[in-house]
């Protein structure tokens, strides 16, 4: 596995970044939620996890804390030449939400 680590800092109180970051989850999970399996929500510790995406193993972990989201996961090796644009497009999407 190939680990990665995302943090991206934004503006918004603690409360008001997790409920953008759930509202997307949930947006997700409609056409995607067929592709993503594993879904443990557990907002009580700021945290989200799932373990499989697009029939790939994954394990990602996403952390709201004050002022940064931060989402730390692993790949599989087959993933490894994406890696980067992987990371820029999930960069940028969570930019985007938390704006």
């Amino acid at each position: 596995m190939v680990r990665f680590n995302i943090v991206v800092p934004h503006r918004l109180s603690r409360a008001e970044a997790l409920r953008h970051i759930q509202n997307e989850i949930e947006a997700l999970k409609g056409p995607y939620g067929d592709k993503i399996t594993g879904l443990q929500d557990n907002w009580n510790s700021n945290s989200y996890v799932f373990r499989e995406a697009m029939g790939f193993a994954v394990l990602a972990a996403e952390r709201v804390i004050p002022l940064q989201l931060e989402l730390d996961g692993e790949l599989p090796w087959l993933a490894m030449p994406f890696k980067g644009k992987i990371e820029a497009t999930i960069r940028e999407r969570l930019r985007t939400i938390l704006e």
